[in-house]
C-alpha cells in the first residue's frame, strides 16, 4: 500500500464516532474548516438514515474536531449543546464513547455536568473511561475531586486505574500506591494497567520496581518499558529536553520507535512534526520504516500539521516522505 492510500486509509478509520441529531444541519458549520477543511460532507452522512453511512460521517466529523482542531466547529454555539444532547438520548454503547471523546476535544466547560454523570452512573466501562479523560480535558484540575472519588470507590478495579491515571496526568500522585501495589499482580492484564498508571504519575521510586517486573514478566515487559520511558520523560525539565530524549528514541531501537512517535504526535508541535518527518525520510534507518505503527504516527502528526485535507495536501505530504536521504542518524 502506498504512503498516500495509507493516509486515505487512517482519514477514513481515525476518527470517532457519534449519532445523527438534526440540529447538527446548522449551516455554520458547513463551512467550517481550517486550512479550507468542509465539513459539510461528514454532516450529511450524519443524517443519513442508514447505520453504516451515519457511523461514517460522525467518524469524518471527529476526525475534523480532533485532528485538524477546525476552529469554527469550536466556536459555534450549537454544536456542544447538540452533542450532549445526542449522549443524552444515546443508547448505540459503541457509540457512546466516541461521542464523549468529541465532548472533551472541544473543551467546552458546558459538557462537565453531563461527563459527571457518564462518570458517576454509566454501566458501560467503555463510556465511563473516556467520560474521565474527557472530564479532564474540558475541567482540568477541577476535576481531580471527582477523579479521586472515583479511584477511591469504585468497585471496579479497571476503572479505579483510568481514574488514577487521569489524576497522573493532571499532576495529582494519589494513584501511586494503588498502582504500586497492583504492579505486583499475578495477572499480566493487571500489571499492565497498573504500569501505565504509574508512567502517568511519573514518581521516578517506581523505577525499580517496573524493570525488576520487566525482567521477571513476559507478557507485560512492553508495558513495564513503556512505563520507564514515561517516567524518565516526565523528569525532564523542558519541552527542548523531551524533544531531544524522544528524537534519540526514534533511532535507539524498534522497541521504543512507536512510544516515540506517540508522544511527538501528543505535542502537536511544528519541532515534533519535523523530527518525525527527518526520521521518516532516513531511508537507512530501518526502525520507522519496518514499524507500521510508528509510520501511522508519523503519518498523523503530518495530516495536523501540514495537510488542508485535499487530495493535494495528501499529495504533498506523499511527497514528503518519500524524499528519503540516505543519512546517519542526527546527534
Amino acid at each position: 500500500m502506498t504512503t498516500i492510500n495509507r493516509l486515505r486509509v487512517f482519514i477514513l478509520f481515525a476518527g470517532c464516532c457519534v449519532a445523527p441529531v438534526s440540529s447538527f444541519t446548522n449551516p455554520a458549520l458547513a463551512g467550517a474548516s481550517k486550512n479550507n477543511v468542509d465539513a459539510t460532507p461528514a454532516l450529511q452522512k450524519l443524517q443519513s438514515s442508514d447505520p453504516k453511512e451515519h457511523r461514517q460521517g460522525a467518524k469524518e466529523l471527529t476526525d475534523l474536531i480532533v485532528n485538524h482542531h477546525v476552529t469554527d466547529l469550536r466556536r459555534d454555539p450549537s454544536i456542544v449543546p447538540s452533542l450532549i444532547q445526542q449522549l443524552g438520548s444515546e443508547t448505540d454503547d459503541s457509540v457512546r464513547p466516541r461521542l464523549i471523546q468529541a465532548l472533551g476535544e472541544l473543551r467546552d466547560s458546558a459538557a462537565a455536568p453531563v461527563l459527571e454523570q457518564v462518570i458517576r452512573t454509566s454501566k458501560h466501562r467503555p463510556s465511563r473511561h473516556m467520560a474521565m479523560k474527557a472530564l479532564a480535558q474540558v475541567e482540568g484540575s477541577r476535576a481531580i475531586p471527582l477523579l479521586k472519588d472515583v479511584m477511591e470507590k469504585n468497585p471496579d478495579l479497571m476503572t479505579r486505574f483510568r481514574a488514577a491515571e487521569r489524576l497522573g496526568e493532571l499532576g495529582d500522585r494519589s494513584g501511586f500506591a494503588l498502582a504500586l501495589k497492583n504492579v505486583q499482580s499475578d495477572s499480566a492484564s493487571v500489571q499492565r494497567e497498573a504500569a501505565k498508571v504509574l508512567g502517568a504519575i511519573g514518581d521516578s521510586q517506581a523505577i525499580p520496581v517496573l524493570e525488576n517486573k520487566a525482567q521477571a514478566s513476559t507478557n507485560a515487559k512492553g508495558a513495564m518499558e513503556m512505563a520507564v520511558k514515561d517516567i524518565q520523560l516526565r523528569q525532564l525539565g523542558t519541552s527542548g529536553e523531551k524533544l531531544l530524549a524522544l528524537k534519540k528514541a526514534l533511532y535507539s531501537g524498534p522497541a521504543g520507535v512507536y512510544w516515540a512517535a506517540q508522544k511527538l504526535y501528543f505535542m502537536k508541535s511544528k519541532e515534533a512534526g519535523q523530527i518525525l518527518l527527518d526520521a521518516a525520510r532516513l531511508k537507512n534507518m530501518s526502525y520507522m520504516s519496518n514499524n507500521y505503527r510508528a509510520q501511522e504516527e508519523a503519518h498523523r502528526t503530518l495530516i495536523y500539521l501540514y495537510s488542508d485535507n485535499t487530495e493535494s495536501g495528501y499529495a504533498n505530504i506523499n511527497s514528503m516522505m518519500e524524499s528519503g536521504i540516505a543519512l546517519d542518524p542526527p546527534e
